[in-house]
């Protein structure tokens, strides 16, 4: 399939090559860019040797990523070992260049957490360092929703909401599943009988369940721009890679929920269960956050999800005003 080097006497072993690879620190990725150009920039990557895979890491958005989205073949190439020769003006090094296929990886899924870990510890001096980086990065996306799960039910009140209105609010403008049912559940503390936990968390669920057809939808866009450019659709196409599985099994367990209509005897225990890993989660999150550490290295991040988070929680507002509700 690829062609073979031209002067053979130039080609290192293959052991060599991926020594080159194991140890290099960065090197160029080449994708197909805008209107049949290549584009190839440099980038900080891992390799796993045992499973001779390439991970790299990179922002969410931008012309690299649109290529992949449209064609995922690609060249990488890393370089070294530089010497000069006596007889000769210009230096020699050794070079190993990569071709694959590149797709992106699920955010926030396991395989990824393990393979970041791992790439950060090829960067980082010791492995606590890089947990503290992990840490710090989860610590900047659940800081709002704790935030909200403990302001939210105070302003609430001071806006006037409604039961109804809250429930709206809160499952529409928190963010993470947990930080819903937390706040849900101050509120009914505050507001004996207004049984708003059960409201929220169906509207925060029917957000959960909106993924599905708009990571459906996008997929179709991305494999509608290959074929436009004139790539393999189906290359670049995955359900398995598209499909949230998480949501499948929400879906899974509402269906048996609802079917076999399940006696409180054993659903009762299932919902302390949750209740309790939620709080686990939580508390190591928090046992793994140093906030003075955060402000410092995180200040652009929770800039931009402050602002995030307020523009949502005055959509929210605003969509209640409009409907009437608020």
């Amino acid at each position: 399939m690829f062609r073979e080097i031209r002067k053979k006497r130039n080609k290192i072993e293959d052991s060599a090559a991926e020594e080159l690879l194991q140890n290099s620190r960065r090197g160029v990725l080449a994708v197909n860019g805008d209107d049949g150009y290549p584009y190839a920039i440099p980038l900080n990557y891992f390799y796993d040797r045992e499973n001779r895979k390439i991970y790299f890491h990179g922002a969410r958005a931008g012309h690299k990523v649109d290529a992949l989205r449209v064609c995922d073949k690609v060249c990488f190439t890393v370089y070294g070992n530089e010497t000069i020769r006596e007889e000769a003006w210009a230096p020699f090094m050794q070079s190993t260049v990569v071709f694959g296929k590149c797709h992106l990886m699920e955010n926030g899924s396991e395989k990824a957490m393990e393979m970041l870990k791992r790439f950060a510890m090829k960067y980082y001096p010791n492995e606590q360092l890089a947990d503290e980086e992990i840490a710090q990065a989860i610590s900047v996306i659940f800081l709002f929703n704790v935030i909200a799960a403990l302001t939210f039910p105070t302003l609430g009140g001071m806006l006037g909401l409604t039961n109804e209105g809250f429930g709206l609010f809160a499952g529409t403008a928190i963010n993470d599943t947990s930080s819903v049912t937390a706040a849900a559940s101050a509120w009914d503390s505050m507001h004996p009988g207004a049984n708003v936990l059960e409201s929220a968390t169906v509207v925060k669920l029917t957000r959960t369940l909106a993924i599905i057809p708009i990571t459906l939808v996008l997929a179709c866009w991305q494999m509608h721009l290959a074929r436009k450019a004139g790539g393999d659709a189906k290359s670049t196409f995955s359900l398995k890679r598209a499909f949230p599985m998480f949501v499948l099994f929400f879906v899974l367990a509402s269906v048996i929920t609802t079917v076999l209509q399940l006696p409180a005897s054993i659903t009762a225990p299932i919902k302390e269960l949750s209740k309790f890993f939620i709080v686990m989660a939580m508390a190591a999150i928090g046992f793994n956050t140093d906030i003075v550490e955060l402000v410092k290295k995180g200040g652009k991040p929770i800039a931009l999800g402050f602002c995030c988070w307020i523009g949502i929680a005055c959509m929210s507002l605003g969509m209640q005003h409009v409907l009437g509700i608020w």
